[in-house]
């Protein structure tokens, strides 16, 4: 090889060289990472040598793997949620978790978006403390909601009661709560009557404040297949709308009393329970709330009735007499009115 030869040989190599030194630094001054970097950070075991519970790094918040394993999104890598992670180690202080690139939510002041959450519309107003998605559904430990067993829906009531804790010892405590910590996964939780979530015309997932205590009791308790396992009293919506009660309510009444007035919302206890609201020792002070001055008496009667030979005889003779009763006048005025008419055609036809 001619001296002409290496020579440029040698300075394509210092060149290269050059350039190669140039991008480096470049990268080490701007803080960007190489591509192969990038590339290391979707395997989770190079996050997981510094945050794993038995990692040696102490000083780096720990991470409980089997959560991790077990969560809804077990199949994502950190950097999916940590996006602003770019290089190993990383400085401290990520940025928060932004869920809504995942689950992005409707646009601030649509009309679905004011279905969406009641915790992320108070978060618009200031000065305001509620709480996001990680503080309910959690990190790492974010379990299907749809698919919540008992455990897990203890862990989401839980997670409720934490902010809402006047509430804590009353459903706890309450025939729902009861349940719950037996292991029943059938038993009203928090979000059964509280959803978070809504979605416009979903009436059915509706809660207390969109569909009223009413439409949402009855959704379990004139459920046939729940009344016939917990052997739970039916037509409880019927016979509620056949009292008087039920009716002005039904008319748009909304001071009347409805399941909650009677039997109360967190606290909700059998009525064979001495501290139960609805007990017959307890039924002066539930009704005297709306109707001062009653007496012990108002325990005699009965609450819930059917108009039904079973269930109420004298009423259901006094429902079926009156509803005779009524067709008839109004057959009788009918036919008093056609004969009057009658009569008048003739006189006029006879003059």
């Amino acid at each position: 090889m001619s001296s002409r030869s290496i020579h440029r040989v040698t300075f394509a190599a210092r060149l290269v060289t050059a350039v190669l030194i140039s991008l480096v630094a470049a990268a080490h001054v701007s803080g960007a990472m190489p591509e192969p970097s990038r590339m290391l950070l979707r395997d989770d075991t190079v996050c997981l040598g510094c945050h794993e519970e038995s990692a040696r790094e102490k000083a780096a918040p720990s991470v409980a793997t089997d959560e991790l394993r077990r969560s809804a999104h077990r199949t994502l890598v950190c950097v999916d949620c940590h996006r602003d992670l770019d290089r190993v180690p990383h400085t401290p202080g990520l940025a928060p978790v932004d869920c809504g690139h995942c689950h992005e939510p409707p646009p601030p002041g649509s009309i679905e978006d004011s279905y969406v959450s009641r915790h992320r519309r108070e978060q618009r107003q200031p000065d305001v403390g509620m709480p996001g998605c990680i503080d309910c559904h959690g990190g790492h430990d974010t379990f299907p909601v749809l698919d919540a067993g008992p455990t897990e829906a203890v862990h989401l009531v839980d997670r409720c009661l934490s902010c809402h804790t006047d509430a804590s010892s009353e459903y706890m405590n309450s025939v729902h709560g009861k349940g719950l910590l037996a292991g029943d996964r059938h038993v009203p939780t928090c979000a059964s009557c509280h959803p978070e979530h809504l979605h416009r015309g979903a009436q059915e997932r509706a809660g207390v404040f969109e569909a009223g205590a009413v439409a949402t009791c009855v959704s379990c308790h004139d459920d046939p297949g729940l009344q016939e396992q917990y052997a739970l009293p039916g037509d409880r919506m019927k016979s509620y709308l056949g009292s008087y009660h039920g009716t002005a309510r039904y008319l748009g009444d909304t001071r009347t009393a409805d399941c909650v007035s009677c039997h109360g919302y967190h606290d909700v206890l059998p009525s064979s329970d001495p501290n139960s609201s609805t007990h017959p020792d307890n039924l002066g002070e539930t009704c005297g709330g709306c109707h001062p001055g009653v007496t012990e008496n108002v325990a005699k009667g009965r609450v819930h009735v059917m108009a039904t030979k079973e269930s109420g005889t004298l009423l259901y003779y006094i429902n079926f007499g009156f509803r005779w009763f009524t067709f008839a006048v109004i057959g009788g005025l009918v036919g008093h009115i056609g004969l009057e008419l009658f009569g008048r055609l003739r006189r006029r036809n006879g003059d």
